[in-house]
């Protein structure tokens, strides 16, 4: 009877161009933002223009259809900014299906990296995990997911910041999932992900920290279980992003997905300045420590985060017009 069109499959902000499907039997369509009345449409185009907000937010956009008598028929749902959330019969059996398989916590992970980070780790894995990582594994294929040891049931997703795109994109349309941050690992040709890191992707042009950090809090939120995002970053890596650190670190509280800063070496530099509290995890038994502080704030033992070696800097102020 009503459906909304357009998908939002990437992030956006600002104005945004809405289409609606609406049945004949429909007299009217009251559009929702986040439960906030912003237009009556009363005859076709079913089109209108919403407002995201000057920075990333999620948004929940409704679409209600009425009949003459201005009685409510059905309303169309999207989520924007978020994956949406999992419907709680969904979540309880998925929760049942876990606890009789034995697992501790179901919850999703996404790590954050970029060439030389993974670079840096390779002898920090070596320590962790001597018995259990292939080293050359690892340099071959990058983070595999036995690293955190997370547990059963824990998803671990990698995102490189690497970009495929040479070619300066809008805000509007960077955030595509999918072809333009490489998701993986992967195994082209029998060859490792580093190997198409290095053959896909220009060396040349600047990874999109910030930029792949708010694509990853999206992969995180939603799907009825706990979600958090780990940066692993160097000091001194140039960032090509289009959002600056401070909104997607901003975008990620709003989506309560935690922001876990990691960096290889022993001391975080300015780091601090630009993502807020960083952990070192240049040696096994730091990276140990970072690990199990993630797997109980997963398993809801903790909600803080975990202690950082660098304190964190003031905020920068919000743009005109931003929520906090």
């Amino acid at each position: 009877m009503i459906e909304i069109l357009t998908l939002f499959a990437a992030l956006v902000s600002g104005p945004q161009a809405v289409e609606l499907a609406v049945a004949p039997e429909v007299d009217a369509v009251v559009v929702r933002l986040d439960g906030e009345e912003v237009a009556n449409l009363e005859a076709p185009p079913w089109r209108l223009t919403v407002d995201l907000g000057p920075e990333l937010a999620p948004h929940l956009l409704e679409a209600e259809a009425r009949d003459g008598g201005g009685a409510t028929l059905t309303t169309a749902r999207r989520w924007v900014n978020r994956a949406p959330p999992a419907e709680a019969t969904e979540a309880g059996e998925d929760d049942a299906a876990g606890a009789e398989a034995g697992t501790e916590v179901r919850a999703e992970v996404v790590i954050v990296l970029h060439r030389e980070s993974q670079e840096a780790m390779v002898p920090v894995v070596e320590a962790y995990e001597k018995d259990v990582v292939d080293s050359v594994n690892f340099r071959t294929h990058g983070m595999p997911q036995v690293l955190l040891r997370l547990g059963e049931g824990i998803d671990v997703s990698l995102l490189w910041a690497e970009t495929a795109r040479r070619a300066e994109p809008s805000k509007r349309d960077l955030f595509a999932q999918s072809g333009f941050f490489p998701l993986g690992p992967a195994h082209p040709r029998g060859h490792g992900f580093s190997w198409a890191l290095s053959h896909w992707w220009p060396e040349d042009v600047p990874p999109r920290l910030a930029d792949a950090v708010a694509v990853a809090g999206r992969m995180a939120s939603g799907a009825g279980r706990p979600g958090a995002v780990v940066l692993l970053i160097l000091s001194g890596t140039p960032d090509g992003s289009l959002v600056s650190p401070g909104e997607a670190r901003r975008f990620l509280r709003r989506l309560e997905v935690p922001l876990h800063v990691w960096t290889p070496a022993e001391e975080p530099g300015d780091l601090a300045a630009t993502w807020g509290p960083v952990a070192s995890v240049a040696t096994g038994r730091q990276l140990r420590l970072e690990v199990e502080a993630l797997r109980a704030l997963l398993a809801g033992e903790t909600d803080a985060q975990p202690e950082a070696t660098a304190p964190a800097q003031p905020e920068p102020a919000l743009p005109p017009g931003a929520a906090p």
